[in-house]
C-alpha cells in the first residue's frame, strides 16, 4: 500500500512503552518502503485532537497504544464523512482488541499494510438511560469486578509509582488484591435485569419473545471481542467480524471462588456449561437491555460512567475498516 500514513503515537501508552518502539516502527516500516508521518501525543485530549486533525488528512491512521488510544482514535475516525483506514501497533496493559485482530506487534502491522489485509469490523454501542449520546465502543462493556478492579490498579499505581515501574508482575499483584478488597467491602456481587432475543441475524429473530434473567455476578461483560482482561478468552467466537455481541456473567462469590475460576478460564480449561460463567448471545440489531437493581458504575473499554440505572447494548449500524493479519476472524 503506497498510501501516505500517519502514525500517532500514545507516549504514555503501557507506562511508557510506546515511546521506546518508536525506533523499531520507524526501522520496519522502512524496511515494507511505507511511506509515513509521525504524529506524538501530548496528552489524551491532544491525542484525540491529533486524531480528528489527521482523520480529515491521511487516508490511513496507524496508531501505537492500547485499547484505550484504539477507542479513542477510532471515535474521532467514526465521526468523519469519510473515515480513513486504520491500524493499531499494541504497546498497551491488555490489548485485547487488537488480539482480535490478529494484529499486536510492529512486524504484524506493517505486513498488514504492506499486503493491504483489510476487514471491517463491529463497532458497539453503549447507550446510558441518563446520557442523551451513545458512547461508541470496539471491546468491552463491563461491571462488577471489570470496574472495582482496575479503580483498585490505578490508585495502587498512583500510590506506590516507583513499584508500578520496577516490577514486572505489578498489575498481577495490584488486580489479586483488588479482587480481594472488591469482595472485603461488598462492591460485589451485584444484581441486574437482563433482556435479549436469544438470536437475531439479518433481520430475522429466532424468536419473537425476548428472554428475561435476573442475574446475580460479580463480573458481567458483553464482548465485541473475544479478549478480556489481558488476553481471557471469555467470547467463543471472534465477534469483532459477526454481528453478535457476546454477554458473559461471572457468578463467584468469593476471592477464592473467583481466583480458581479465572485461573481455569486462563487455561481454557472451561466451557459454556462451566458452574460460574454463563454466556449469551444477541446478533444486530437488537442486543441487550441491562436495568439495575440499584445504580452502578460501568466502564467502557476504559472508560467508567457512575451509577448508571439503566442502559442498552447493541452493535452500531457503522462499520469500521482495519486491518488485520491474514487469518483473522471467523
Amino acid at each position: 500500500m503506497n498510501k501516505k500514513i500517519a502514525i500517532l503515537l500514545n507516549p504514555s501508552s503501557g507506562r511508557g512503552r510506546s515511546i521506546k518502539e518508536k525506533a523499531k516502527i520507524e526501522k520496519i516500516f522502512s524496511q515494507y518502503q511505507i511511506d509515513y508521518t509521525f504524529f506524538i501525543s501530548e496528552s489524551e485530549s491532544n491525542l484525540r485532537e491529533l486524531a480528528k486533525e489527521v482523520s480529515s488528512i491521511f487516508p490511513v491512521l496507524i496508531g501505537v497504544g492500547g485499547d484505550t488510544t484504539f477507542n479513542i482514535i477510532a471515535r474521532e475516525v467514526l465521526q468523519t464523512a469519510s473515515p480513513p483506514i486504520i491500524g493499531m501497533i499494541a504497546t498497551g496493559s491488555a490489548n485485547d482488541i487488537m488480539r482480535g485482530l490478529g494484529s499486536v506487534s510492529v512486524q504484524s502491522v506493517a505486513k498488514a499494510v504492506h499486503e493491504g489485509n483489510i476487514r471491517e469490523i463491529d463497532v458497539g454501542c453503549l447507550k446510558i438511560d441518563e446520557i442523551e449520546e451513545p458512547v461508541l465502543f470496539l471491546g468491552t462493556v463491563s461491571a462488577g469486578l471489570g470496574v472495582t478492579v482496575n479503580r483498585y490498579i490505578e490508585g495502587f499505581y498512583k500510590r506506590f509509582p516507583f513499584q508500578a515501574k520496577i516490577d514486572p508482575f505489578v498489575q498481577l499483584r495490584a488486580g489479586l488484591m483488588g479482587i480481594m478488597h472488591s469482595f472485603s467491602s461488598k462492591k460485589v456481587p451485584l444484581i441486574a435485569r437482563l433482556r435479549y432475543f436469544p438470536g437475531c441475524i439479518d433481520g430475522e429473530k429466532k424468536s419473537e419473545t425476548p428472554l428475561e434473567e435476573i442475574v446475580e455476578f460479580s463480573l458481567l461483560t458483553f464482548l465485541n471481542t473475544p479478549y478480556y482482561a489481558n488476553g481471557l478468552k471469555l467470547g467463543e467466537r471472534n465477534g469483532i467480524f459477526d454481528r453478535k455481541l457476546e454477554c458473559v456473567t461471572v457468578s463467584t462469590c468469593s476471592f477464592v471462588e473467583t481466583v480458581k475460576t479465572g485461573i481455569s478460564i486462563a487455561r481454557g480449561k472451561f466451557s459454556t456449561n462451566h458452574k460460574k460463567v454463563k454466556r449469551r448471545e444477541a446478533f444486530y440489531p437488537d442486543g441487550f437491555r441491562l436495568d439495575m437493581e440499584k445504580p452502578f458504575d460501568i466502564q467502557v473499554d476504559g472508560d467508567i460512567y457512575p451509577d448508571v440505572k439503566g442502559a442498552d447494548i447493541t452493535l452500531s449500524d457503522r462499520k469500521l475498516k482495519v486491518f488485520v493479519c491474514p487469518g483473522s476472524g471467523n
